[in-house]
Order: C-alpha cells, then sequence, then structure tokens
C-alpha cells in the first residue's frame, strides 16, 4: 500500500490534546468459519509483510511490517484477529517521541486503514469487534496531573498527594447499528511515569529520561454475548460507532 510520510507531530493540537501510543481493531470471527490473516494483510497493504511467524499447533500467526515510522502488526488465532498500530521504538526516549501523533490525526489515517480492510472479500465473518485506543497527556508534575484527571474524572476525587492512581469503569450504551446489540465503553485512566533508556551496543547507558503522564486506555467493544454473525454491510458502521464513543470519552472524559 503506498502511504505519504506520517509528519511528526509530536504537539498538541488545540482541542486535540491527547498523544496516540497505540491503536487497535479486534475482531472476533464466526466459529469454524475459515479465514487467512496473511491474505487479508497482504490485500489490505498491497505487499508482503516484513514478518510472519506460525505456531501450527496453536493456530497462532503474528506477522509485521516497519510502514513510515510506525509499526503495523497483525495477531491472529481461531478466536480473534488483531491490527495494532504502534510508534518505532525513538532514538531519544522522550515520550513524544514515542507516539503516534495527535489522536485526532492518528485515528484518521487509522480508520481509514480499517475500512478499506472491512470492504475486502478476505475480511472475516465476525460475530464481535472492538476498537482500542492508549493515549498519553504529559503532565509537569502530579499536581498538574490530578487536573488534568480532574477534567476527565469530574465525579472522582484524588487527594493531593497521591501518586499511584488508577480508575477503571464501563458504561453501557445501546447501539443505534445493530438494534438489542449492546456496545461496551470500557475507559482506564491512570498516572504513570514513563521511563526510557538508550544503550550502546557494549549495554552501557547512553541516555535516560523520565516523563508523568496521565494515560487513558480505551476499550469499545460489541457485547460477548452476541453469538449471531454481524452482518457485513453492518460492520463498518458498527466499528465506527465505536470509534466515536471512544471519541467522545477522549473529549468529555467518563460521561453516562
Amino acid at each position: 500500500m503506498a502511504r505519504s510520510p506520517r509528519k511528526p507531530d509530536n504537539d498538541p493540537a488545540p482541542g486535540d490534546p491527547w498523544q496516540v501510543e497505540s491503536l487497535r481493531l479486534t475482531v472476533f470471527p464466526i466459529p469454524e468459519s475459515s479465514h487467512s490473516a496473511q491474505a487479508w494483510w497482504t490485500e489490505l497493504f498491497d505487499a508482503p509483510p516484513d514478518q510472519v511467524v506460525t505456531k501450527p499447533r496453536s493456530g497462532h500467526t503474528q506477522i509485521q511490517s516497519v510502514l513510515d515510522n510506525d509499526i503495523f502488526q497483525l495477531q491472529a488465532d481461531p478466536m480473534r484477529v488483531t491490527l495494532l498500530r504502534t510508534a518505532r521504538p525513538p532514538d531519544e526516549p522522550i515520550m513524544g517521541n514515542n507516539m503516534l501523533g495527535s489522536y485526532g490525526a492518528a485515528r484518521r489515517e487509522f480508520t481509514e486503514l480499517v475500512a478499506k480492510g472491512i470492504s475486502l472479500g478476505s475480511f472475516p465473518r465476525i460475530q464481535r469487534l472492538a476498537f482500542g485506543a492508549v493515549l498519553h497527556q504529559p503532565a509537569t508534575d502530579l499536581q498538574a496531573g490530578h487536573g488534568v484527571l480532574a477534567r476527565y474524572l469530574p465525579n472522582v476525587e484524588i487527594d493531593e498527594g497521591v501518586s499511584d492512581f488508577l480508575y477503571q469503569i464501563n458504561r453501557k450504551r445501546p447501539s443505534s447499528v445493530i438494534d438489542g446489540l449492546e456496545v461496551n465503553r470500557l475507559s482506564k485512566w491512570s498516572m504513570a511515569l514513563v521511563h526510557g533508556v538508550i544503550l550502546r551496543g557494549d549495554g552501557a547507558v547512553v541516555h535516560t529520561a523520565r516523563e508523568l503522564s496521565c494515560r487513558s486506555e480505551l476499550d469499545i467493544n460489541s457485547d460477548a454475548e452476541n453469538k449471531n454473525e454481524i452482518p457485513r454491510k453492518s460492520v463498518g458502521d458498527l466499528f465506527t460507532e465505536c470509534v466515536e464513543f471512544a471519541s467522545e470519552i477522549a473529549t468529555n472524559g467518563d460521561v453516562p
């Protein structure tokens, strides 16, 4: 797949303060259905991958390529198929260098890729799907980090001086795409101290860095209790709905 080089985007855009660590599509094929992860990959990217690892006994396949400094990885087994996009390890251990860029821009690129993938004949028949994103906002210190989290968690009180924080909640909503289907809106919020180290070939430390970050992990997924096949014509709309739910949380925080 021909792709233009991604421009560096390490500065938060106005109204888009989140930086992206990873983006993910996970689909759960219909049991006993046949699908080829490698065939889907080749059709999706218009090129063979850099690396393929297969484990015939477990039916697990891992496929990977580096495209425009980003790592694309496809992990597949009989139960699920996951397409993951992350940034390559940076030359300098600074958080912004380890990110895909701003959430809005990275999300648009990823959803365009997924839309293409869903339209392909090699895309599996599925009964469930999920969109995942891991997002960061740098904080200068603990107090600033608490202030960031407070904007997204209005109903949670964080005591002053708290250094370890983790909050997780799932607020379900009915799908507007498929009648009777519920969508899980799972979000995890935390403070993360990110350590970065660069080593020489002989193992000596060349450079280290530490950054405090507010971290939001979003997992928007259709109900696991649904055992019916999601109609092919509805898969794209359902994925778009999951992305919109994630974007709402990234903008407004933990709201019903």
